[in-house]
């Protein structure tokens, strides 16, 4: 029987204990209770067994996932719950890497859901809160791909910015996010904006610095921020890449439905989704 010490240098050797332990330890489960479990369980049986009570934390099937949203703290945590067990799978699956899902630096901060687009600035309502967001969407509106209308818009914007007033901010706000909301092939609706096809995990600190931003505006924000070595979990860092989305839908300044739906498929593609082990049966109509 191993002791204590000789235990915990094996799961941490161990890249599926590692990870699997990890994250029900991050979700409340005492060490201790996985120690005692692990005395008197075949290696097979516990490994099962881990499987089973990450599958008990998620407590819920793929519609019920998707059906999720996120418009009050009380939503947060079985949000929060999905996309950190995506992270760490993602870092366990990485076979020929070394690399572990940092659970050390994961407590030592405080985390919340980042809208990956958001279409709206308005809990915004101070003149410097506007002025701060139209700086960065206008430096976003200076990229690639270049236009006639984004340089009226960068215009009206640069008229504007030193007397800006509320009723100004909210219509300009209103174009900016039209003008990166144009392409994405949106149906009108904005039910999937509080939705886990529009979440990320960032830290509290990192996602206060982006705000209500567009998803350019975002994406080049979360750069600068790994650039400066942030803690940015590895499926958020993926999100803004766009290394969901297959080839023939890349377009790299918006969040699209293609976007949306290939960030999903990820989590729960029946044949390699980084959630599809951990999910509750949909019940047999």
């Amino acid at each position: 029987m191993l002791g204590l010490h000789a235990t915990a240098r094996e799961w941490f050797e161990d890249r599926d204990l590692y990870h699997k332990i990890g994250f029900l330890v991050a979700e409340g489960t005492r060490l201790s209770a996985l120690v005692a479990e692990a005395k008197g369980t075949p290696r097979t049986a516990f490994h099962a067994s881990l499987a089973e009570r990450i599958r008990e934390a998620t407590g819920m099937t793929r519609a019920e996932a998707e059906d999720l949203r996120y418009t009050k703290p009380a939503d947060l945590c079985p949000l929060a719950r999905l996309l950190l067990l995506m992270n760490v799978e993602a870092v366990r699956r990485l076979r020929d890497s070394s690399e572990r899902y940092s659970f050390r630096a994961h407590k030592r901060q405080s985390w919340s859901l980042e809208h990956i687009h958001a279409q709206q600035a308005e809990r915004l309502s101070k003149k410097e809160q506007w002025q701060e967001w139209l700086r960065r969407h206008r430096e976003a509106l200076a990229g690639p791909p270049p236009s006639v209308a984004r340089d009226a818009l960068a215009a009206r914007i640069d008229a504007a910015y030193d007397t800006i007033d509320r009723d100004q901010f909210d219509q300009l706000a209103a174009e900016v996010a039209a003008m990166f909301s144009a392409a994405d092939g949106a149906d009108g609706t904005t039910d999937w904006v509080h939705s886990l096809a529009n979440l990320a995990l960032l830290s509290s600190g990192a996602n206060s610095a982006l705000g209500n931003s567009v998803f350019e505006v975002k994406r080049r924000a979360v750069l600068d921020l790994d650039r400066a070595g942030a803690f940015i979990p590895i499926c958020t860092r993926r999100v803004f890449l766009k290394y969901f989305t297959g080839a023939d839908a890349q377009q790299v300044h918006f969040w699209s439905p293609q976007d949306r739906g290939a960030y999903l498929d990820a989590m729960f593609n029946p044949t390699d989704g980084l959630l599809k082990d951990y999910m509750h049966a949909e019940a047999a109509k």
